[in-house]
């Protein structure tokens, strides 16, 4: 069975589906739906892999103690995601967002930039990119993730990517972009 490595952003995810359009400044939005779920292209790529019965393992963010980051972990447990990489910080307020959906758009509010300042995740096991046949990576962790791409790129891995910049110095090493 084919194994895969991805490495990125796990958040916890709240959408709320409002009636009719966004409302302007001070108004009011009926909500009509609320749903928990995650956020990151490594995370909803790892849950979608494991449920197509293929083995991903997940790396990545790290997650608190509460009950939106059990949630999340309960949900990638259940979908078949080898979480055994995945830290939890107690006292850690995990990257999370909301999600607010109307009849044509969607607007998200997160903490994205504050995970992005304190670097708030896992640097990558070596051993996790050579054991994979194909690497899911996020371009979003710099230095960390230029590492992934380079390494897995050097083992002749395919590597599959999401929203990469034109002058990012991992495209080169990138077998496909979403």
């Amino acid at each position: 069975m084919k194994q895969v490595y991805c490495y990125g952003v796990i958040s916890s995810s709240t959408m709320l589906m409002i009636e009719g359009s966004y409302p302007g400044a001070n108004a009011y939005a009926e909500v009509v739906n609320k749903l928990q779920h995650t956020g990151g292209e490594a995370c909803n790529g790892a849950i979608t892999l494991a449920r197509l019965g293929v083995q991903a393992k997940l790396d990545g963010t790290w997650l608190g103690q509460d009950k939106a980051s059990e949630h999340t972990l309960k949900l990638l447990n259940e979908s078949g995601v080898d979480t055994s990489k995945i830290s939890q910080k107690p006292d850690y307020a995990p990257t999370e967002e909301l999600l607010i959906v109307d009849k044509n758009t969607r607007t998200i509010f997160a903490n994205y930039g504050r995970m992005l300042r304190e670097q708030s995740w896992n640097k990558s096991d070596r051993k996790d990119i050579e054991q994979a046949d194909l690497v899911c990576l996020d371009p979003f962790f710099g230095d960390d993730s230029l590492f992934v791409a380079e390494y897995a790129a050097g083992l002749n891995k395919t590597i599959v990517s999401v929203d990469v910049r034109h002058d990012s110095p991992i495209l080169p090493h990138l077998s496909v972009v979403i």
